[in-house]
């Protein structure tokens, strides 16, 4: 039975929040973008027709649920983990990261690619 996350809902994020992405070409090794908010999503279990199974999908208020941070591509919102490389959110007046946890976190991400 085929099953999936959906987005039920939108908080927007104050602002100062900002989305971390790796980057090569970065000097810092890394760029920001302002993170637009959070996303709540939930799982279903879907029938062959496309619409919610309810046989096999809990009621409302006992499905897994979970809450990510929201990345926008044009007009469209979609989990930030589903960008490539996405790396973390920050908060306002939290530190960018330092020169050596981005450098640890590529070679965590070039040894998991081999």
């Amino acid at each position: 039975m085929p099953y999936d996350r959906r987005v039920i809902d939108f908080r927007p994020a104050p602002a100062g929040w900002q989305l971390v992405y790796l980057a090569d070409d970065e000097p810092e090794g890394y760029v920001t973008m302002p993170m637009p908010g959070w996303l709540v999503l939930e799982e279903v279990f879907f029938n062959n027709k496309g619409g919610i199974d309810a046989e096999h999908t809990p009621a409302p208020g006992d499905r897994w649920r979970t809450i990510l941070a929201a990345s926008a591509d044009g007009s469209t919102l979609h989990p930030a983990e589903d960008d490539e490389n996405f790396w973390m959110a920050i908060g306002p007046g939290e530190a960018e990261p330092p020169d050596q946890l981005v450098e640890e976190e590529k070679a965590q991400r070039r040894e998991a690619a081999s």
